[in-house]
């Protein structure tokens, strides 16, 4: 882990010795010169809201998620990871893509942001500078995941609505169908135009879990008028070598890489805020 942390602080060094050369483009200048469209699908993972809901690290499931896409990254600002976010030590606004190690072998990983829910708020040149970080660390991969708390979703709207899929997590709990339900609500509700469903965390009861699963659909269909799209199981410990998503490997395969905006979608809402995203004194 702290080789890690250390990986993550050169990189970041390197990052800021380059983006320190060179003069700060107009936010025109800069929506501009954005890759479109981004090359890539990128996948909303959306953490429900409550304390005794205990999701596992992600390294321990996250494999059954990515199946064997190459290059493919998470952006965990949901703070699935326990990792030190290096952003927090020098450069608060730096997206800085490091290497985490796992059972089932190394996974790319931008960690999380503390202070991303506020950046719509922050002075222009931070909110450049970010966009300009997160180009050149997603300048390679074929996937990105974005892991998001539900609980920080109203600050995060930039974020999930430039996904072009979104997944709210569904955990072996009791309160899971009332958290969940609210996840999904909320992301109905800030109307999020793409395709979004559920993801049921297997804990060696995968019929218990396909069932808050179900009726969690069943009450979405009910009371939003909202079909969700089925997303399947993952085993969220120890999962076994060849465990895929195939459900969801083929929501993700459904999606148009010439229609994936994901970089312009975020920058452009980034640069010009709606005063929903801005947290104003």
């Amino acid at each position: 882990m702290m080789q890690d942390q250390a990986s993550a602080l050169r990189q970041l060094k390197k990052l800021r010795d380059s983006l320190a050369t060179d003069p700060l483009p107009s936010p025109a200048e800069l929506l501009a010169g954005l890759p479109r469209p981004s090359g890539f699908p990128a996948i909303a993972l959306i953490l429900p809201d409550h304390r005794g809901l205990d999701i596992p690290p992600l390294q321990s499931w996250a494999h059954s998620l990515l199946g064997d896409s190459p290059r493919a990254c998470i952006w965990d600002q949901g703070g699935l990871f326990s990792l030190l976010s290096p952003a927090t030590v020098q450069e608060p606004f730096a997206a800085v893509q490091t290497t985490v190690e796992t059972t089932r072998g190394p996974i790319q990983v931008v960690p999380r942001l503390p202070g991303l829910p506020h950046l719509a708020s922050r002075p222009e040149a931070d909110r450049v500078r970010f966009i300009r970080s997160l180009v050149r660390s997603l300048g390679t991969i074929s996937e990105l995941w974005v892991s998001l708390r539900a609980a920080e979703l109203a600050h995060s709207q930039a974020i999930l609505h430039a996904t072009d899929l979104a997944c709210i997590v569904v955990p072996r709990h009791p309160d899971a169908i009332l958290r969940s339900y609210e996840a999904v609500k909320a992301i109905h509700l800030s109307g999020y135009f793409s395709t979004f469903g559920l993801i049921g965390l297997e804990a060696g009861e995968a019929d218990s879990t396909q069932n808050l699963v179900d009726r969690i659909t069943a009450v979405a269909r009910q009371f939003l008028s909202l079909d969700l799209a089925p997303a399947g199981m993952v085993p969220s410990v120890q999962p076994p070598e060849n465990s895929i998503n195939t459900q969801l490997r083929g929501l993700i395969g459904g999606i148009d890489v010439k229609s994936t905006e994901f970089l312009y979608f975020l920058a452009e809402r980034l640069l010009h805020p709606i005063p929903g995203d801005v947290d104003y004194p």
